[in-house]
């Protein structure tokens, strides 16, 4: 005679497993949020800041996924030249964000830290650290990020 109550255990199980390793490695953010309360911030965020006269608009696009954040921001600046693009990667708990920036351009320094709080459903608000000067000196700067909307 089978034991039918074991293999359905079984299967369910194993069902169970793979759906769960299935969300998690797409990004499913319905099944995600199961595991945050936090409201998402997948999307397409703006940051719009100054430096040295220069005025640097970044377009960040974020993949929020449970906790974690992984995004690509790319910064253009008001003085022309090649776009750059640094990664992001950080956590997203009680609406603070706390993440480490880079850029993907092994030649270039550019990277630092930052904390953003959500301040509205379409506004983090908060500071970058970074390094600048000759000789290097720890600097910090407010740092906005603002949701892009789709029309």
């Amino acid at each position: 005679m089978v034991d039918w109550t074991g293999i359905l255990i079984g299967a369910t199980g194993s069902l169970l497993a793979v759906a769960i390793l299935w969300a998690l490695r797409t990004g499913y953010v319905p099944f995600m949020s199961l595991f945050s309360s936090d409201t998402p911030i997948s999307g397409t965020w703006t940051s719009q800041y100054a430096e040295g006269g220069v005025t640097y608009t970044e377009t960040i696009k974020v993949k929020h996924i449970g906790r974690r954040v992984h995004a690509t921001a790319t910064v253009v600046s008001t003085a022309g030249g090649p776009a750059e693009v640094q990664k992001i990667r950080g956590t997203y708990k009680n609406v603070i964000l706390t993440a480490e920036y880079w850029s993907i351009d092994k030649g270039t320094m550019e990277r630092g830290t930052f904390t953003l709080h959500r301040v509205t459903s379409d506004e983090l608000e908060g500071h970058y650290i970074f390094f600048s000067g000759h000789p290097l000196s720890v600097r910090h700067r407010p740092y906005v990020w603002t949701k892009v909307r789709k029309s």
